[in-house]
């Protein structure tokens, strides 16, 4: 492997986990722009405060950030039920 194979390599995208988007975050980000600021500030803080740096790339994730991520998808789903309920 060459010593500037991390420049020459594609950035890792993954998609946003919000239901039914089909954008593709980088993967040091949770998720595509739109739905990142949907998110309430309470809780992209956690996100950032519980990530490590290159954490899944070396294949471990901390139970704190599986935690607060589960939290996420818990409130999306919410937001998603009550906005449908708005309708």
């Amino acid at each position: 492997m060459s010593t500037t194979a991390h420049v020459d390599a594609k950035p890792r995208r993954h998609p946003c986990p919000w239901p039914g988007c089909t954008a593709l975050a980088k993967a040091s980000q949770w998720g595509c722009r739109l739905h990142w600021f949907t998110l309430p500030i309470r809780t992209r803080q956690a996100i950032h405060a519980t990530r490590v740096p290159h954490q899944a790339s070396h294949g471990h994730v901390s139970r704190s950030h599986v935690r607060v991520l589960g939290e996420a998808q818990a409130w999306i789903e919410q937001h998603l039920k009550e906005a449908a309920n708005a309708r």
